[in-house]
């Protein structure tokens, strides 16, 4: 299981579980954790059937803000719909 755990406003409380992967019939999904654009954080790859809006394969881009952010942005949605891949080697 891949999650990510956020802390709350209170310190006595317990940290928030916002889960990241599912099962779904028996199968997980599949996370590969890359810094996929060079800017120093993790960003995740994925891919998924099924569950818009990210069908197929999909990346999730930490974005660097001085507030915190709730979420990773699925990358480049504004730019392209469709992305080539890169001949990037991915361990």
């Amino acid at each position: 299981r891949l999650a990510w755990f956020e802390h709350p406003d209170n310190p006595y409380q317990p940290w928030i579980r916002h889960d990241i992967s599912r099962r779904k019939r028996g199968m997980f999904d599949k996370f590969i954790p890359l810094d996929l654009d060079d800017d120093g954080d993790i960003d995740f790859l994925s891919t998924r059937g099924n569950s818009l809006p990210y069908d197929g394969v999909f990346w999730l881009e930490q974005i660097r803000t001085k507030e915190p952010v709730k979420s990773f942005v699925q990358a480049r949605k504004d730019d392209s719909k469709e992305m080539g891949l890169s001949d990037r080697k991915i361990d």
